[in-house]
């Protein structure tokens, strides 16, 4: 097999920002990423007992020998190198480049999801009903601002998706309509706490007879735009003579999920960049204030998007705090703040900080920070297409015969991928006070807060890291047996595969109540490496890699053991062996497939864009650099 990186060329940056031109700060200026104090694990050793020193490596060159150790057919070494960090002489410790060594940036400013809550329907078109109302399409949780309402004990506020709510219709694939109910919304109640009968009641007693109400003649289930405010004042009083006591005091909430065209930072620029954003999904400025003085509640993401001309740009774990404090003026607590890593390296990462608290002191500040990336999406479904909500063991050592495994297509889609990933600062801010944030800042805080990679070095270090992760399991598969011979040495080697798979893109990273990692890993060199792994002798039959010497203190106990690997151990060890074996079910399917019984079942591994237009536009040609065999 050869595998040859190669120089990925330069695209030029799109119009619509500035360009920054910065000087280069001395090494000194830099600021080191904290090793984190919660997290530890064994000091890497060499055959014969001895302490493996640490050796500082550069992101790129950790990727260019482990590409190197795959061209020589050196696959032990590489696995080891790749997943472990180490080598027979050191272990290795991954440094970066910041930002502000480079010579040119683009920095953007940009609009993001829209949040209305009102009385009433404020947006225009035509609104296609929900006919079948259901737990499925309530408010997702990534809608983060809150709505206060008086109760007997006075008055209470809380995120609106932790709130009785159902969806009533949509008027494009971008922007929807729920409706939020303040009086089924006690602690017995989440967005799931309405009962299949009150869903129907929502229907049968309220929405559904406005419909007909304004449609007489019509057995479609849309309301045209021109009779939205009938609508609204029809499912009240309709929902009042039903005597719907608990659908009674509800408000509208409209939700825009999109990306405005990028602008300037001058106040003209801003004004009409939010203007046309509006106008384009049905809706106007000078309604939108009318409604906040009667009422109204309106919150947008305003942000900001900063694009290297060559090199990919992550955020730094040391900076996030600084270049929040700088951008907003907010300081933050270790509760309202949650780290997730980028491609399990550990200096690089994404954050989100929750200000709702401090936004109900003073309304000018966010509601809700994030610092993000435009990256690509990891999905895994079945077979049918139908997403999985948790990725296992099970999932890698099942297959079909013939087939490819699920991480051999998934590395070969990342090895062909070159796209650059830029980094995105978002908060969500009142209507009324988007116009005045982000406007005047330090461009120095975003250089100094800022880590650049390679583009083509991101996507082979995730590549990598999936080949080696397929190794195992392959390595494994030449004796199944060998898992329960070995105990949780091996088996938790099988329990780490989906663990690094789900967050190979971004992904939370809690350490255990002990102050260790999940699984047997170090998170102190840079990036989350796995304690070392004993690798098979080939020429000798049953032998299979597991953690060399590793302490008890990481063993599971039984029930979360098997929550990773997806089945009990005698099932995956029967996985194993004969990987294309349907598995019978211990207990009858609580939902069978329609069509009959699934011949067999598989897992597809999938990269879509988590931003659409701005954020991640469309590739212009796509250079395959190497051939796989």
């Amino acid at each position: 097999m050869s595998i040859k990186p190669s120089k990925m060329p330069v695209n030029p940056i799109p119009d619509g920002g500035f360009t920054f031109r910065y000087p280069v700060l001395p090494s000194n200026a830099r600021s080191s990423p904290p090793l984190p104090s919660d997290v530890s694990m064994d000091v890497p050793s060499d055959p014969a007992g001895n302490i493996i020193p640490e050796k500082d490596i550069p992101f790129t060159k950790i990727v260019k020998d482990t590409l190197e150790l795959i061209e020589t057919d050196l696959d032990f070494e590489m696995l080891r190198l790749s997943l472990c960090g180490v080598t027979d002489e050191a272990a290795l410790k991954i440094v970066h480049d910041h930002l502000s060594k480079s010579p040119f940036c683009r920095v953007r400013r940009f609009y993001g999801n829209i949040v209305g809550i009102s009385p009433r329907i404020m947006a225009s078109g035509s609104l296609t009903l929900d006919t079948t109302p259901s737990w499925e399409h309530s408010l997702p949780n990534d809608v983060h601002v809150t709505h206060s309402w008086v109760e007997q004990e006075g008055t209470r506020t809380e995120l609106v998706h932790t709130m009785s709510n159902l969806r009533v219709g949509t008027f494009s694939k971008d922007s929807f309509l729920y409706i939020l109910l303040p009086r089924l919304s006690s602690s017995a109640h989440t967005p799931q706490g309405l009962t299949s009968r009150q869903f129907r009641d929502v229907w049968d007693l309220a929405i559904g007879l406005a419909a007909e109400a304004i449609n007489e003649n019509d057995s479609t289930f849309t309301i045209r735009s021109q009779d939205l405010e009938r609508f609204s004042r029809l499912v009240r009083s309709i929902a009042d003579e039903n005597h719907l006591d608990w659908f009674q005091d509800f408000s509208f909430v409209h939700v825009v999920r999109g990306k405005s065209s990028p602008h300037y930072f001058d106040a003209e620029s801003r004004c009409d960049a939010l203007i046309k954003y509006l106008v384009r999904h049905n809706m106007s400025i000078l309604d939108i204030a009318r409604d906040e003085d009667t009422g109204g509640h309106w919150f947008v993401d305003t942000g900001l998007m900063i694009t290297h001309q060559e090199k990919s740009v992550v955020w730094s774990t040391s900076a996030h705090a600084a270049v929040i404090r700088s951008l907003f003026g907010v300081d933050y607590s270790d509760d309202q703040y949650e780290r997730e890593l980028f491609s399990h390296l550990t200096d690089a990462s994404c954050a989100r900080v929750r200000c709702h608290e401090a936004a109900s002191v003073d309304p000018t500040r966010p509601k809700y920070i994030e610092l993000t990336v435009n990256d690509e999406v990891f999905q895994a479904t079945d077979e049918r297409g139908v997403p999985l909500e948790r990725i296992t063991a099970l999932h890698f050592v099942r297959r079909p015969a013939r087939h490819s495994t699920p991480l051999d297509l998934l590395f070969h889609d990342y090895a062909d991928k070159d796209t650059k990933i830029s980094s995105v600062v978002s908060a969500t801010m009142r209507i009324h006070d988007c116009l005045e944030v982000l406007t005047d800042f330090d461009p120095q805080v975003l250089f100094e807060s800022c880590l650049v990679f390679k583009p083509r070095d991101i996507w082979w270090w995730r590549a990598l890291r999936v080949y080696a992760l397929d190794l195992v399991i392959e390595l494994q598969r030449r004796d199944g047996r060998g898992l329960s011979v070995l105990g949780q040495d091996a088996q938790l080697l099988t329990a780490a595969v989906p663990w690094l798979v789900s967050s190979l893109h971004r992904g939370v990273i809690d350490p255990l109540s002990n102050g260790r990692l999940p699984f047997p890993a170090s998170s102190t060199r840079g990036a989350i490496f796995l304690h070392d792994i004993e690798l098979p002798n080939l020429d000798l039959d049953g032998e299979i890699p597991f953690f060399k010497d590793l302490s008890p203190v990481y063993y599971m106990e039984e029930e979360a053991l098997v929550r990773y690997l997806g089945a009990s151990v005698g099932t995956i060890v029967h996985s194993l062996v004969h990987p294309d074996l349907p598995i019978v079910p211990n207990h009858a399917r609580e939902q069978p497939s329609p069509n009959g019984p699934r011949e067999f079942a598989f897992t597809i591994f999938s990269l879509q864009s988590h931003f659409e237009g701005l954020l991640l536009p469309p590739s212009t040609h796509r250079l395959r650099t190497s051939r796989l065999g």
